[in-house]
């Protein structure tokens, strides 16, 4: 995949319902990050949903299979074919003065699929030319909004007020 592609229609209403009612349930599990890249301070909540497979890999949630159902059909509606899930993740954070660093998330080549499961004032995610200064695209932050593309230097962007929630795959 060398592209970007963004799709705002790929969830349907049962799957906006099960998302509604499971990770944004009350009882749903968040856990603490005090850094998004190692040394940037930028404090985020994370719900991990497939391990990193540099950390061993594998389902760590009861909602595992529905997120991979998510990147299965996204897949498959823009005929894109995967044999690997390097990582999957919900990630949610709070406007804050502290900024995230400039990053990748592996050192080797996969791609990225993001969901967006909130609407933000700011909250979009900035795609970096390899200068590291060039920004090459703005991805703006809408529910239920799907954006891939590959392997690039990224930030993503602290919303201006309430939560950023975006559920993260790596994959190849």
């Amino acid at each position: 995949m060398k592209k970007t592609i963004q799709d705002d229609n790929l969830l349907s209403k049962k799957e906006i319902k099960y998302i509604n009612d499971t990770i944004f349930a009350f009882h749903f599990p968040w856990y603490y990050n005090e850094q998004s890249v190692e040394g940037d301070n930028y404090w985020f909540y994370s719900h991990s949903v497939i391990q990193r497979t540099e950390l061993g890999g594998g389902a760590m949630s009861n909602i595992s299979d529905f997120c991979i159902s998510l990147l299965d059909k996204f897949c498959k509606k823009h005929k894109i074919q995967y044999k690997k899930i390097f990582r999957c993740s919900i990630n949610s954070n709070y406007s804050q003065e502290n900024k995230s660093f400039l990053h990748t998330d592996h050192e080797f080549d996969y791609n990225h699929l993001l969901i967006y499961l909130t609407d933000n004032k700011g909250g979009e995610t900035l795609l970096f030319n390899d200068d590291k200064k060039t920004i090459k695209k703005r991805i703006q932050s809408k529910q239920f909004r799907a954006v891939s593309f590959p392997k690039c230097w990224h930030i993503g962007v602290s919303p201006k007020e309430g939560k950023r929630m975006v559920l993260v795959y790596t994959f190849k």
